[in-house]
């Protein structure tokens, strides 16, 4: 069947049960895995008693606009969630970042 498909296929075939069969430490990750783990890492940090649904949800944010909420120390987990969903305003977060006090977590 793949001999049909002539010698590339057969060539990709090969390619695919090699990497298939690879060990993981030598496995190709996806483009982003390591952003990905890194950024959850830092969500775990700064928040351990949030739920898969909740690290989700914030996962689901833009890649700057997550890395922008992460970095203010005195943003709280209600004020961090209402802008995953889109809904704090760009003057209340600029509020949130001036303000020097730390929220209560």
């Amino acid at each position: 069947m793949l001999l049909d498909q002539g010698p590339e296929a057969l060539i990709r075939r090969l390619q695919i049960e090699t990497e298939v069969r690879l060990p993981a430490f030598k496995a190709k990750e996806p483009k982003f895995a390591a952003y990905y783990r890194w950024t959850l890492r830092r969500i775990r940090e700064r928040f351990p008693e949030l739920t898969e649904d909740a690290e989700d949800q914030l996962l689901s944010m833009d890649a700057g606009q997550l890395d922008m909420v992460l970095s203010i120390p005195n943003m709280d987990l209600s004020s961090m969630l209402q802008a995953a969903r889109g809904e704090l305003s760009w003057a209340r977060l600029q509020a949130i970042a001036a303000d020097p006090t730390p929220a209560l977590q």
